[in-house]
This record gives structure tokens, sequence and C-alpha cells, in this order.
């Protein structure tokens, strides 16, 4: 619309001087003709000096007739587009109260950098609008009820990345004490193996070693054992009764990094003969001192070591029932039946 203005003004502009010029050619062609009227009465002689003269101004009424048309034709135009543009005012306020917004209000937004682009713009919202259908006036509340919800799970979801992040410092924490206490308790259980080692096999040596000693969650347990006389590289080289006093060796200093009220052995001397059965008897009886033993066993030495025996006898009709005795280690005979 301004633009539009802008150029009627111009317009305007240029028809003015036009009317001016129309008005003094009009007066110089009454000056001129009354001048030719007192020459032609005056001086006939000069007749073709006044031809030339009506010729003249004839011809510049004639032209200044033809701009007189062309401004008054451009002022017709200028009229019908500013009637358009009146028009397009008018459709453009009503669009714009129509829209909810007021004209003021309008009016102090910035002209678009790009009018078409914008156009556009608002065909395609409105199309996607269209596409969109009725609106849910219980939109909102839900928005509101979903927001909430999600504001509460936002909360959870952060307490529980804290407790995550305190039970990762509190979980790192016991893996150290873990590792720390593992290496305590291997040292141990490494000591009291090639102590116990060397007692049921004198002269011999054992010691445990860590497969990786880097990785202590992962590292796996080699046992070393070399009994006196012999170079075995791997324990799968020793006969049947060494293999269970190695076995008993080890579990024997597992028992005593961490003694227990009593231990149940069931038939853990099966595969010894006579010599092995003998160490383990010593090492049984050392073991005595600190805990009781509950030995399930067939052989007779095992059962002449133990302070009570408990066993199964049948007797006549072949009926069974439990025989317990008490013995005495000093004299080798029944205290109580």
């Amino acid at each position: 619309m301004e633009r539009s203005a802008r150029a009627l003004d111009v317009l305007q502009l240029r028809v003015e001087p036009l009317h001016g010029r129309y008005e003094a050619v009009r007066e110089r062609a009454l000056a001129w003709a009354a001048r030719l009227k007192d020459r032609a009465s005056l001086a006939e002689a000069d007749s073709d000096s006044l031809k030339k003269t009506i010729s003249d101004a004839r011809e510049a009424v004639a032209q200044a007739s033809r701009e007189l048309d062309a401004a008054r034709e451009s002022s017709g135009e200028v009229k019908v587009e500013s009637g358009k543009i009146e028009v397009q005012v008018q459709n453009a306020i009503q669009s714009i109260e129509g829209s909810g917004w007021g004209l003021d209000d309008a009016l102090r937004l910035p002209e678009p950098d790009d009018r078409a682009q914008m156009e556009r713009d608002v065909a395609r919202l409105k199309g996607d609008l269209a596409h969109i259908g009725p609106v849910n006036e219980v939109a909102m509340d839900e928005y509101e009820r979903l927001k909430e919800r999600a504001d509460y799970i936002g909360e959870q979801v952060e307490d529980l990345e804290n407790a995550r992040k305190s039970l990762q410092k509190i979980t790192a924490a016991i893996e150290r004490k873990m590792r720390r206490q593992f290496l305590v308790v291997f040292d141990q259980v490494n000591a009291n193996f090639s102590e116990i080692f060397s007692l049921l096999f004198p002269g011999g040596h054992a010691h445990l070693e860590m497969c990786d000693p880097d990785h202590l969650d992962e590292t796996g347990i080699e046992i070393v054992a070399q009994p006196r006389g012999k170079r075995i590289q791997k324990m799968t080289l020793m006969s049947g009764g060494e293999k269970s006093l190695t076995a008993l060796a080890l579990l024997f200093a597992v028992y005593k990094t961490r003694t227990v009220p009593f231990y149940v052995f069931d038939e853990v001397e099966a595969a010894l003969d006579d010599s092995n059965l003998s160490k383990l008897l010593d090492a049984i009886e050392r073991l005595k001192d600190s805990t009781q033993l509950i030995v399930i066993s067939h052989q007779r030495r095992t059962m002449e070591q133990a302070d009570v025996l408990y066993g199964v006898s049948m007797q006549a009709d072949g009926v069974s029932h439990v025989v317990s005795q008490r013995l005495d280690r000093a004299s080798g005979k029944v205290v109580e039946a």
C-alpha cells in the first residue's frame, strides 16, 4: 500500500507540471493569436511569416493537447490502481482482524524479507492445520498430566542415576577390599599349604601360583607340588595317593585359614596306601587340637585313630541297629558303650 501511494504521488507530480504547461501553452497560443490578428491587420505583406507563426501555434496547441490527453490517461490509470490498492488494503485489514490480531499490532510488525516465501509458508501451514483435523479440547489437560508424569519419571531416573553412581562407588570399594582380602587370604593359604605339604611329604615343597596376577577377578590358581625325589611338572603325573594327599593338604590349608567348629571327611583315605595313610593320620591328629572331625571310613587304622565310633551292626534275624563306642586312646579299650 505504501509503495502504491508513493507511485500515485509520483504520477501526480508528473501530471501537475503537464497541466501547468498546458495552461502556459494555451496562454501563449492565445497571445500569439492576438498578436497574429494584430499583425494581419497591420501588415498583410508579411502573410508568409504570419502563416508560419499560426502553423507553429497550432502545432504547439496540438502537442499540448496530446500531452494533456496522456496526462489524463495516466491520471485515470493511477485512479484505477489506487482503487485496486484500496480494495487490497480493505481485504488485508479484514484478514488481519479476522485472524485475531489488532491493526496496530500488525502495523508494528517488521516488513517481511521475502513475501513470496512467507506466503508459501502460510499456505503450507494452513494445509498442515487442515490435515490435523478437529482440535482436541482436552489436549492441554492431557499434556499437563503427561508433563507432570514425565517430570516425576525424570526425577526418578535422576535418583536412579545417582543411586547407580553410588552403587558403582560402593562396588568399586568392595572390589578393592575383596582384592586386598583375596591377596591376604591367598598368602595365608599358600603359606599353610606349603607347611602342610611338607608335613605330608617330608622333604617336598609346594606352593600356589596365580595364573593372571594382573586380573584378580578372573585369575585361576595353579598348584605346584614337588614330592621329595621327584621332578613333576604337572599334578596329572602324580600317583592317585599323591594327588589325594596334595588335595587334602590344600583342604587343610584352607581349613587352617578359616577354622570352623567341625569338619566332615567322607572316605578321604580310600585311594591311599599304608605309607600315605600314616601321613594323613598324623595330619588329622594335629588338626584335632583345634577342631572336631567327623570321618566316614572303612579303614581300620583310621577307626583306631578316633575317640568315638558310630556304626551300624546287624545282629540276629537280620535286624540292624546303631552302635556307638568311646575309646580310651591310652589303653585302647572301650570305656563307654
